[in-house]
């Protein structure tokens, strides 16, 4: 089951209004080495550049603990929620589209919703994002739409 595009819309653009707000010196990185990689369980890899912004901030209201999101296809986001955000923890997205009618890829996890079901454990070590969890692909060219993978993520936030 796919999640209503609107609330994907709204989290990435609070995910993106973090970026376009900046944050504390030091704690973003807006580096072309900063790299997103999610790794499936049957060796399949998804990689893509992402700006990092390691410090809490507040956007539409909620609380983020820290984000890495890119800024062009394939769209990547993880982003990590405060309690008592709209959103309990860690939300993983990746969106491979040329044109927002046709995704290659669309993979999603966000917690505490009853559509998806899935979660994503994240953590922050350093300038370092790691993770697991279960993805789920939304309608794509896969056209495997609803079917679950284990994956990692690893993101390195350059300095």
């Amino acid at each position: 089951m796919r999640i209503p595009c609107h609330r994907s819309l709204v989290i990435a653009g609070m995910s993106f209004l973090l970026l376009a707000c900046g944050s504390e010196p030091g704690s973003s990185s807006g580096s072309q080495s900063s790299v997103a990689t999610l790794t499936f369980e049957n060796g399949e890899t998804l990689s893509t550049l992402v700006i990092c912004v390691l410090e809490p901030q507040s956007a539409a209201g909620q609380e983020i603990l820290y984000t890495a999101t890119s800024v062009k296809s394939p769209y990547f986001d993880v982003t990590v929620f405060a309690a008592g955000a709209i959103i309990n923890g860690a939300k993983v997205s990746w969106v491979d589209t040329k044109d927002f009618k046709t995704y290659q890829a669309d993979w999603e996890s966000i917690p505490g919703t009853v559509v998806s079901k899935a979660s994503f454990d994240v953590a922050l070590n350093g300038r370092t994002i790691t993770g697991s969890g279960i993805l789920i692909r939304g309608e794509d060219a896969g056209n495997n739409s609803g079917e679950k993978r284990q994956a990692t993520l690893v993101v390195d936030c350059a300095d």
